[in-house]
């Protein structure tokens, strides 16, 4: 989630201004942040999370990744599992191999680093399944977007409510995840066929994945934060602020749990 990393610096700067007095502000003094991303689903793969320290506001360097975190994820307030860092990703730490949540089950993840604790919790809601992949060649008169476009085919169960994202993957790389969000709002209950489109299109051979992920309210308002931040920039535009994610002790960044229905795809 690089695009969590980018306000950062930006909201602690606005947390140390408040006035319209001209003053001189000691920018790279500013105590790094905490950002904690993560991220669990039903299935055995991405249960992950990864912990950074803000850099400097002047400073170009990236997010520095924090080592010898301890993490614990419980399940229903019962189960527990340690995660395992990852010695060739620094910031990374993962659930056991082949670990996989459930269901409707609650999950807290808790953080302890440095004499500090963060935490943070969500449930990992039902999906409807896929009912298939599938591809059409388009010719795209007056653009250079012709070529072969990937759909998705599933039956959104009735009832208000429910918020997706959508994660495509390219032959193994994954070609847009985080903006792909959408809400029931104008679907609910019905057939969706809806349409992969890029400005780069597949070719015959190529292997596609689509995950479905069944997230929450409060991740899809987060992450729709993020999205109209970057999508900011006029002289006009309100200025960044703090985007509040769910966990304790001021950290950034938020913890999700989603339910997770996938397809591949092989375009012959």
């Amino acid at each position: 989630m690089k695009l969590l990393h980018k306000y950062i610096a930006v909201a602690l700067l606005l947390a140390f201004t408040g006035c319209t007095e001209k003053i001189d502000l000691d920018l790279d003094s500013i105590p790094p942040a905490i950002v904690i991303e993560g991220r669990i689903s039903n299935g055995t793969v991405l249960n992950y999370v990864r912990i950074s320290e803000s850099s400097p506001y002047l400073s170009d360097a990236d997010n520095q990744p924090v080592l010898g975190a301890t993490i614990t994820l419980t399940e229903d307030g019962t189960t527990t599992e340690t995660l395992i860092e990852d010695p060739q990703f620094p910031g990374y730490y993962y659930c056991p191999l082949l670990w996989a949540g459930k269901l409707n089950s609650v999950y807290t993840l808790t953080v302890n680093y440095s004499g500090e604790t963060y935490v943070a919790f969500d449930t990992i809601r039902p999906v409807t399944a896929l009912d298939s992949l599938g591809y059409d060649y388009e010719d795209k008169p007056g653009t250079d977007n012709d070529g072969y476009y990937v759909s998705l085919y599933a039956q959104e169960p009735a009832g208000f409510g429910n918020y997706y994202q959508w994660s495509y993957f390219s032959n193994g790389a994954e070609k847009a995840g985080l903006e792909w969000n959408a809400s029931d709002e104008f679907v609910d209950g019905n057939y969706i066929n809806f349409q992969f489109e890029f400005d780069d299109q597949q070719e015959l051979g190529d292997t596609v994945a689509v995950e479905m992920s069944s997230i929450s309210l409060q991740y899809f308002k987060f992450v729709n934060q993020l999205l109209n931040q970057e999508s900011s920039g006029n002289l006009f535009d309100t200025p960044p602020a703090n985007v509040l994610g769910n966990f304790t002790n001021g950290a950034f960044g938020y913890f999700h749990a989603d339910g997770v229905a996938a397809d591949t795809i092989i375009l012959r």
